[in-house]
Parts: C-alpha cells; structure tokens; sequence
C-alpha cells in the first residue's frame, strides 16, 4: 500500500485527523523505529516524528521526515505551511480515522440495511461506511466542532 505519511507512535491523534482530511496514513502505535523507515522508504512517503533520533536517522537515508510539535493545531498548521496538507475535510477523500480504509459514501437506505444507528438514517443524509472495520460516520455535532477546529486554525488562532 502507498501511504503519503508515517506516523509514529507518539502522534495518534494527528494520525487520526490526517485520515479525516483525506490523506492516507500509516500509523502503528508500537512499531519498531527499523519498521516505520522500511515502510516509509517503500512508500516514499513523508516521515511524521516525535522522535529527533529517529528523524535524523530517515535523513540520513533519505526519508522526507518532518520533526512534529506536540499540540495538534500546531502540528497540521505546520503541515499546512510546508504545503503537505489542506486544512478542510472532503468528505469525498476522507479516510477512516481508525484503520486508514477509504470511507464509502451510502444512501440512507443501503445504511440501514448495513445496520447503521436508526436516528443517522432518519437525520442524515450523508452517511460514511468503513467497509473494513464496519463504523458509520456522519456530519453531527462531531463533525461541526471539527470544522471550527480547522476554522481557528486557518484564521491561525490556536
């Protein structure tokens, strides 16, 4: 599989929010140092670390790594200024923030027969599928203070 980032195990939750926007991400909370720089050379993709040991090291072989703040706005506003990423979720592109599978896109009627949560299906008629590992997402309240989220970040008032 080709990922665009790796992430390592000290940024869960920009993994998670990385997937959400789109953008597929390799994320193993206890992967081996040695595993996170074979898998990133493979995939020719972007190294996200904690880590300045480990940062140097993928450097060194030629890795595009990239040392991460710890806060989480800073870390994508970081992202965003260096071009990697759009600070907008695509509901189209979004990935499942669990397992990286593309989320698929349903009708209320094909959720429902999928088993999704009867008030989604009443409420929303947008309804995203991980056909992976079986989650429904949708546009509730979640997805506004994620907006918002971005938003601050955009106008840079994190």
């Amino acid at each position: 599989m080709t990922y665009t980032f790796i992430v390592d195990g000290m940024l869960g939750k920009l993994a998670k929010w990385l997937r959400i926007l789109g953008y597929s991400t390799y994320y193993a909370k206890n992967e081996a140092d040695n595993d996170l720089l074979k898998i990133a050379s493979l995939s020719k993709a972007v190294l996200l670390t904690r880590d300045r040991h480990l940062k140097n090291r993928a450097e060194g072989m030629g890795i595009n790594s990239i040392y991460m703040p710890e806060d989480l706005a800073a870390s994508l506003l970081k992202l965003n200024r260096l071009g990697y990423i759009r600070l907008e979720i695509n509901l189209r592109k979004s990935r499942c923030p669990l397992c990286n599978t593309k989320l698929e896109h349903l009708d209320p009627s094909r959720a429902e027969k999928l088993n999704a949560p009867h008030y989604v299906v009443e409420r929303y008629s947008v309804i995203l599928y991980c056909p992976r590992c079986g989650k429904f997402y949708w546009p509730g309240s979640h997805y506004i203070k994620m907006l918002a989220f971005l938003q601050r970040i955009n106008e840079h008032n994190i």
